[in-house]
Protein backbone atom coordinates (compact mmCIF):
# COMPACT_ATOMS: atom_id res chain seq x y z
CA UNK A 1 0.00 0.00 0.00
CA UNK A 2 1.50 3.22 -0.81
CA UNK A 3 2.09 5.53 1.49
CA UNK A 4 -0.23 8.89 1.19
CA UNK A 5 -0.99 11.85 3.57
CA UNK A 6 -3.40 11.47 6.82
CA UNK A 7 -6.27 13.59 6.99
CA UNK A 8 -4.26 15.95 9.59
CA UNK A 9 -1.81 16.32 7.50
CA UNK A 10 -2.94 19.48 5.80
CA UNK A 11 -4.03 21.02 8.98
CA UNK A 12 -0.33 20.22 9.74
CA UNK A 13 0.96 22.19 6.97
CA UNK A 14 -0.78 25.08 7.17
CA UNK A 15 -0.20 25.52 11.09
CA UNK A 16 3.42 25.47 9.96
CA UNK A 17 3.17 27.53 6.76
CA UNK A 18 1.69 30.30 9.26
CA UNK A 19 4.37 30.44 12.21
CA UNK A 20 6.97 30.70 8.78
CA UNK A 21 5.19 33.41 7.76
CA UNK A 22 5.12 34.94 11.07
CA UNK A 23 8.71 34.96 11.39
CA UNK A 24 8.69 37.23 8.31
CA UNK A 25 8.38 40.70 9.34
CA UNK A 26 7.09 43.29 6.56
CA UNK A 27 9.06 47.03 5.31
CA UNK A 28 8.18 49.46 8.58
CA UNK A 29 10.31 52.66 9.93
CA UNK A 30 11.41 52.71 13.29
CA UNK A 31 12.57 55.63 15.33
CA UNK A 32 14.82 55.90 17.81
CA UNK A 33 14.18 58.31 20.64
CA UNK A 34 16.83 58.48 23.86
CA UNK A 35 17.41 54.78 24.24
CA UNK A 36 14.49 52.75 22.92
CA UNK A 37 13.43 51.83 19.12
CA UNK A 38 9.71 52.12 17.95
CA UNK A 39 7.82 52.15 14.92
CA UNK A 40 6.92 55.26 13.63
CA UNK A 41 3.47 54.75 13.36
CA UNK A 42 3.33 53.32 16.96
CA UNK A 43 5.79 55.54 19.07
CA UNK A 44 4.55 53.91 22.45
CA UNK A 45 5.34 50.53 20.83
CA UNK A 46 8.71 50.16 22.37
CA UNK A 47 10.24 47.01 20.28
CA UNK A 48 14.27 47.43 21.40
CA UNK A 49 16.12 49.20 24.06
CA UNK A 50 19.31 50.19 24.28
CA UNK A 51 21.96 50.11 27.96
CA UNK A 52 23.04 54.19 26.73
CA UNK A 53 22.50 56.90 24.20
CA UNK A 54 24.13 55.67 21.11
CA UNK A 55 23.94 59.16 19.53
CA UNK A 56 25.70 60.72 22.23
CA UNK A 57 29.75 61.79 21.04
CA UNK A 58 31.80 61.20 22.48
CA UNK A 59 30.68 57.81 23.78
CA UNK A 60 31.41 57.44 27.55
CA UNK A 61 31.00 53.66 27.43
CA UNK A 62 33.21 50.52 25.77
CA UNK A 63 30.07 48.33 25.84
CA UNK A 64 26.38 48.19 25.95
CA UNK A 65 23.30 46.01 26.16
CA UNK A 66 20.87 45.74 23.13
CA UNK A 67 17.82 44.42 24.38
CA UNK A 68 14.38 42.85 22.65
CA UNK A 69 11.09 44.00 24.31
CA UNK A 70 8.87 41.00 23.56
CA UNK A 71 4.80 41.27 24.85
CA UNK A 72 4.20 37.58 26.56
CA UNK A 73 0.97 37.91 27.22
CA UNK A 74 -2.39 39.87 27.45
CA UNK A 75 -4.06 40.58 30.94
CA UNK A 76 -7.28 42.03 32.15
CA UNK A 77 -7.21 45.28 33.63
CA UNK A 78 -10.11 47.02 34.80
CA UNK A 79 -11.90 46.13 31.66
CA UNK A 80 -8.99 47.00 29.60
CA UNK A 81 -6.32 44.67 28.17
CA UNK A 82 -3.39 44.83 29.37
CA UNK A 83 0.31 43.59 27.89
CA UNK A 84 2.88 42.46 30.04
CA UNK A 85 6.11 42.90 28.48
CA UNK A 86 9.86 41.91 29.32
CA UNK A 87 13.12 42.64 27.79
CA UNK A 88 15.42 39.69 26.06
CA UNK A 89 18.72 40.71 26.30
CA UNK A 90 20.29 39.87 22.84
CA UNK A 91 23.35 41.95 21.74
CA UNK A 92 26.35 43.61 23.34
CA UNK A 93 27.48 46.51 21.10
CA UNK A 94 31.02 47.69 21.26
CA UNK A 95 33.25 49.81 21.09
CA UNK A 96 36.73 49.14 22.99
CA UNK A 97 39.06 51.76 24.38
CA UNK A 98 42.11 51.81 21.73
CA UNK A 99 40.35 49.14 18.95
CA UNK A 100 41.78 51.20 16.50
CA UNK A 101 45.35 49.95 17.55
CA UNK A 102 44.49 46.85 17.95
CA UNK A 103 44.31 43.86 15.63
CA UNK A 104 42.73 41.45 16.88
CA UNK A 105 39.12 43.01 17.01
CA UNK A 106 37.27 45.52 14.96
CA UNK A 107 36.65 48.96 16.35
CA UNK A 108 32.69 48.10 16.60
CA UNK A 109 31.42 44.91 17.00
CA UNK A 110 28.39 43.06 18.43
CA UNK A 111 28.25 39.91 20.32
CA UNK A 112 25.75 37.23 20.63
CA UNK A 113 23.80 36.33 24.09
CA UNK A 114 20.95 34.72 22.86
CA UNK A 115 21.23 31.20 21.04
CA UNK A 116 18.04 32.80 18.44
CA UNK A 117 20.65 35.03 16.95
CA UNK A 118 22.63 34.74 13.92
CA UNK A 119 26.06 35.04 15.84
CA UNK A 120 28.38 37.83 16.46
CA UNK A 121 28.99 40.65 13.67
CA UNK A 122 32.09 42.90 12.82
CA UNK A 123 31.64 45.77 10.88
CA UNK A 124 34.54 46.42 9.27
CA UNK A 125 35.62 49.67 7.42
CA UNK A 126 37.08 50.88 4.21
CA UNK A 127 36.84 54.16 1.88
CA UNK A 128 35.22 54.50 -1.83
CA UNK A 129 37.22 56.42 -4.19
CA UNK A 130 35.46 59.39 -3.71
CA UNK A 131 36.16 59.25 0.41
CA UNK A 132 32.71 57.60 1.42
CA UNK A 133 32.78 55.59 4.19
CA UNK A 134 31.65 51.51 3.63
CA UNK A 135 31.23 49.32 6.17
CA UNK A 136 30.31 45.46 5.53
CA UNK A 137 28.83 43.65 8.27
CA UNK A 138 29.72 40.32 8.99
CA UNK A 139 28.60 37.40 10.97
CA UNK A 140 30.15 34.71 12.20
CA UNK A 141 27.41 31.93 12.74
CA UNK A 142 27.15 29.86 16.22
CA UNK A 143 29.76 32.37 18.40
CA UNK A 144 28.69 34.09 21.06
CA UNK A 145 30.53 36.50 23.65
CA UNK A 146 32.38 33.39 25.17
CA UNK A 147 33.64 32.77 22.62
CA UNK A 148 37.68 32.72 21.62
CA UNK A 149 38.26 34.21 19.24
CA UNK A 150 35.18 35.84 18.57
CA UNK A 151 34.92 35.45 14.94
CA UNK A 152 35.35 33.09 12.10
CA UNK A 153 37.93 34.17 9.67
CA UNK A 154 35.82 33.16 6.67
CA UNK A 155 32.85 34.92 8.42
CA UNK A 156 30.13 35.97 5.87
CA UNK A 157 28.44 39.26 4.15
CA UNK A 158 25.58 39.99 5.91
CA UNK A 159 25.23 43.58 4.27
CA UNK A 160 26.98 46.35 2.90
CA UNK A 161 25.96 49.63 4.26
CA UNK A 162 27.13 52.84 2.46
CA UNK A 163 26.55 56.46 2.56
CA UNK A 164 23.84 58.34 0.48
CA UNK A 165 25.72 60.76 -1.76
CA UNK A 166 23.55 63.40 -0.63
CA UNK A 167 22.92 63.92 3.35
CA UNK A 168 25.66 61.41 3.99
CA UNK A 169 23.45 59.36 5.60
CA UNK A 170 23.44 55.00 5.03
CA UNK A 171 21.63 52.67 2.89
CA UNK A 172 21.68 48.64 3.23
CA UNK A 173 21.99 46.02 1.22
CA UNK A 174 21.97 42.80 1.51
CA UNK A 175 24.72 39.71 0.55
CA UNK A 176 22.93 39.78 -2.80
CA UNK A 177 23.45 43.62 -3.40
CA UNK A 178 19.76 44.62 -3.14
CA UNK A 179 18.57 47.01 -0.67
CA UNK A 180 16.47 46.18 2.38
CA UNK A 181 16.96 49.91 4.52
CA UNK A 182 18.10 53.46 4.47
CA UNK A 183 18.91 55.92 7.50
CA UNK A 184 16.57 58.98 7.30
CA UNK A 185 16.53 62.08 9.79
CA UNK A 186 13.36 63.62 8.84
CA UNK A 187 11.58 65.90 11.36
CA UNK A 188 14.37 66.03 13.36
CA UNK A 189 14.68 62.32 13.78
CA UNK A 190 16.38 59.21 14.19
CA UNK A 191 14.34 56.86 11.65
CA UNK A 192 15.84 53.83 9.80
CA UNK A 193 13.43 52.80 6.78
CA UNK A 194 13.18 49.15 6.50
CA UNK A 195 12.22 48.29 2.58
CA UNK A 196 11.87 45.13 2.53
CA UNK A 197 10.60 41.32 4.46
CA UNK A 198 12.70 40.06 6.45
CA UNK A 199 12.96 37.06 8.96
CA UNK A 200 13.03 38.52 12.55
CA UNK A 201 16.75 37.37 13.47
CA UNK A 202 18.25 39.37 10.28
CA UNK A 203 15.99 42.44 11.63
CA UNK A 204 17.39 42.27 14.77
CA UNK A 205 20.93 42.41 13.55
CA UNK A 206 20.26 45.02 10.84
CA UNK A 207 18.66 47.53 13.89
CA UNK A 208 21.05 46.67 15.97
CA UNK A 209 23.79 47.37 13.31
CA UNK A 210 22.22 50.63 12.77
CA UNK A 211 23.04 51.44 16.55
Amino acid sequence: MAMGLSSEDPFSYMASTERLWEDVLKPTTLVLKNQYIAPETEPTNWLYQIGRDVTAIPQKATSMTFEKIENTESLEVDSSTSIKSHNRHIFYLAHPLGAQYRADIPPYYLTSVSGDTLGNISLETSKSRLGKIIFKVLVSSGRSWTDHPLFHQNAELLFSVKQKWANGHYIWTNSNNKQVAYEDNKYDQHRLVITASMKTDIRDALVATWC
